[in-house]
Formats: C-alpha cells, structure tokens, sequence
C-alpha cells in the first residue's frame, strides 16, 4: 500500500478529480485552500446562486447540526 491519503495516487490513469477540479477552476478561481473545502464551498455558492439560498440558511443548518451532535457523542 502506498503512502498517503488513499486514493490519492494514480499512476497509471488520469486523476479522476481533475476534471472536477478543472470545472470548479472554469467557475470560480482556483484558491490556496485544501480542495475538498472549495468544492463545498462552491457547492454552496452555487445553491446560493441557482436557488437564491441565503447564508442565513447555511447558519440554520449548521446550527441543528451542531445541536444534534452535541446529543450524540
């Protein structure tokens, strides 16, 4: 097994992230972020943009979500 996250290597083939990445890059700048962060962050700026979502929305969820996990652990 190689070191790393798995997944993470593909020697042989084309990473199968890149065109994701390629389309997230075309819609919004490529950030000094960790990637997985900017693909939910564009997610959501995309919901926000498609569907009119507000962040007062996002802070609705994420704040039953912290109350639920704070029954639970």
């Amino acid at each position: 097994m190689e070191k790393g996250s798995l997944g993470s290597s593909f020697p042989n083939r084309t990473n199968p992230m890149d065109k994701h990445v390629e389309t997230m890059i075309n819609i919004n700048d490529f950030a000094p972020a960790p990637v997985a962060a900017q693909f939910f962050g564009n997610a959501g700026l995309e919901h926000m943009k498609k569907y009119g979502t507000k962040l007062e929305h996002f802070a609705k969820v994420a704040l039953k979500n912290h109350n639920h996990g704070s029954k639970n652990p």
